[in-house]
């Protein structure tokens, strides 16, 4: 038994194996047996209808298809996900004709119908913008060995470039996406139009309520030579910075956010080289329009309410102790704690609650905001 779950009406459902097959069990009905359920895959689309893709093994050849229900759709030599659903909800997948486990040609299938041309190294980013236009990559490698990428929507090509990745789109539906060219530099493109200086990396790229962009951008260093990586906060076209290396937040929730009156917060570096020491010390410190936070350890937890932001900063000892405060923007709004988690922001209540631990002790906090 593989792949358990609940849909949307309560009823379990798993892939089950019965004389050499498998099958999806829906409750007590037993779904029809194929060779295989590929990759015990399944997937529920708005109405809670469960998907998954089938191979059958004819004429000494796979044949693989997308089934809910009672319903089969089309063969192909392949059928890969993403699985998508659009407003009307039909599904939107990958198929190929290559008969091969894992092909590079693919196409686009929307229900049993091929909506796009074939593209010799694959589909990507297959996704709807927010107004419901169909969004995937094509990738191809020309004659003279060119790789390419193309961006559609709705059906349109708008792009073609040697990469196109991250696609994400502002409320007016307008497509960004980061691309690099020869040499590695990396851009962010509002459709066609390179709107960004060259970093060498960009993250935590995202829309503000008043459809402004903000993101980070970081140009490498060299170690060798010591010369420090820098990093940039940009919001709405204007770059504060450089800071020191900041990828080090790519792992956190949030590291950066906008409010709705349009002001932004960030988590800034710095590096510090102390005499006899090989490496630096970084610290790390929050940066908004009009303040500037003391420096810490660490921070995190990066979250707003009612326009004002929230986030915890540490602080280490030359003994390795711990002091976590949480702040609201560069005030202090908690006491010191060795260590603070399950931080919650309640903006129905208007509280803020957290664990505390204090020599030996832990503490329930709530505060109101």
């Amino acid at each position: 038994m593989y792949s358990f779950g609940f849909n949307k009406t309560g009823q379990e459902y798993y892939i089950a194996c019965k004389d050499g097959k498998q099958m999806l069990v829906v409750g007590n009905t037993e779904m029809k047996a194929y060779d295989e359920i590929y990759n015990r895959y399944t997937q529920e689309d708005s109405l809670g209808n469960i998907y998954y893709i089938a191979r059958e093994y004819l004429d000494r050849q796979n044949f693989y298809s997308l089934v809910s229900g009672d319903k089969k759709y089309k063969r192909f030599a392949y059928v890969s996900t993403p699985l998508v659903f659009d407003k009307d909800n039909n599904p939107v997948y990958c198929g190929s004709d290559e008969d091969v486990e894992y092909p590079q040609e693919q196409f686009v299938v929307k229900g049993d119908e091929v909506i796009s041309r074939k593209f010799s190294k694959g589909i990507y980013e297959l996704t709807f913008s927010p107004s419901g236009k169909l969004v995937y990559v094509g990738a191809d490698t020309l004659q003279d060995g060119t790789y390419t990428n193309t961006l559609y929507v709705d059906g349109n090509e708008v792009t073609t470039s040697s990469s196109v990745m991250g696609i994400m789109f502002n409320k007016n539906d307008v497509p960004y996406y980061t691309t690099m060219d020869k040499d590695n530099n990396c851009y962010l493109v509002e459709e066609t139009k390179i709107i960004s200086d060259k970093y060498s990396y960009l993250f935590d790229i995202k829309f503000s309520k008043s459809n402004k962009i903000s993101y980070i951008g970081t140009i490498y260093g060299d170690y060798e030579r010591n010369i420090p990586n820098k990093s940039y906060y940009v919001y709405n076209n204007k770059k504060y910075g450089p800071f020191a290396d900041l990828i080090y937040y790519e792992g956190q929730t949030t590291n950066s956010m906008t409010n709705d009156k349009g002001d932004f917060a960030f988590v800034a570096a710095k590096s510090i080289q102390k005499k006899g020491e090989e490496y630096p010390l970084t610290k790390y410190y929050m940066v908004c329009n009009d303040w500037k936070s003391e420096e810490a350890d660490y921070i995190s937890n990066l979250s707003s309410y009612k326009n004002d932001f929230y986030y915890l900063a540490g602080k280490l000892d030359f003994k390795g102790n711990a002091a976590n405060i949480l702040y609201k923007n560069d005030e202090k709004l908690s006491g010191d704690y060795e260590v603070i988690t399950d931080l919650k922001v309640d903006s129905s209540k208007g509280i803020i609650t957290f664990l505390g631990q204090k020599k030996n002790k832990v503490y329930f906090v709530e505060i109101k905001l």
